[in-house]
């Protein structure tokens, strides 16, 4: 049975380096482990709990840790704050119930108002819904 589980990991291995994001690198782990406790129990079932289990808790214990070293520190709610209370352009009239665009920092967002605002008016950026800035006139 430990030549099964060590094949399992070969294939798993390959298709973590066969796709550009990290898949199956739980699961690797998860078969090696596998494979060494096929020494001790052979019990097929047991040692296939053994294996989903292992993946899914390696999984939920190093997620976090592995994005931010990946993606950073910056999360959903950092550009957020960070964009709220920023000043931009508007590039394409805005009208109440009809979202239109805005610049901000040299980015294009969508951008809704409830009032008017026309082509090159200054806003200011007081809500973020679904990425769709919410903006009012800047006197």
């Amino acid at each position: 049975m430990m030549y099964i589980w060590f094949v399992v990991m070969l294939i798993l291995i390959y298709i973590e380096i066969a796709t550009p994001a990290m898949i199956s690198i739980w699961f690797v782990i998860s078969a090696f482990l596998t494979m060494l406790l096929s020494i001790f129990v052979p019990n097929i079932l047991i040692q296939i709990l053994f294996f989903g289990l292992g993946g899914v808790a390696l999984y939920y214990a190093t997620i976090k840790t592995i994005n931010k070293r990946i993606y950073g520190e910056e999360r959903v709610n950092d550009v957020i704050e960070r964009i709220v209370g920023k000043k931009g352009v508007v590039n394409n009239m805005i009208e109440p119930g009809i979202e239109g665009e805005v610049t901000i920092d040299g980015k294009v967002w969508k951008a809704r108002a409830i009032e008017k605002i026309l082509v090159s008016e200054i806003v200011k950026v007081i809500d973020i819904n679904d990425n769709i800035l919410m903006v009012k006139k800047e006197f």
